[in-house]
């Protein structure tokens, strides 16, 4: 790989990154409010009576999706160490997008 392409794949993948890292954080606020929101709203109806809550089968689900996150994270560091250059300015662009945007 010539120095001119390394610097094309890894300025694509850094705007790429800037862009999902963006619409992640942006997409991430508002999903947030919403299970606020309806978290909320199934507490308040517990508290009140008219419905019950099985907190073991919400600890069963919260734990499924904690484990399919850390694979996720696994699979995309294999990745990440396959495609260090254009993955490593994908990855600083990211971050830079969701913390400082």
């Amino acid at each position: 790989m010539e120095i001119n392409d390394l610097g094309l794949t890894m300025g694509f993948s850094a705007i790429v990154g800037y862009t999902m890292g963006f619409a992640a954080k942006k997409s991430l606020k508002i999903l947030m409010f919403v299970a606020g929101l309806f978290l909320t709203g199934l507490f308040g109806l517990a508290w009140v009576g008219l419905i019950q809550i099985d907190m073991d089968g919400l600890r069963n689900a919260f734990e499924t999706l904690q484990a399919a996150a850390r694979e996720g994270a696994n699979a995309y560091l294999g990745w990440l160490v396959g495609q260090l250059p254009s993955a490593g300015s994908f990855t600083a662009a990211f971050v830079a997008a969701f913390k400082f945007h």
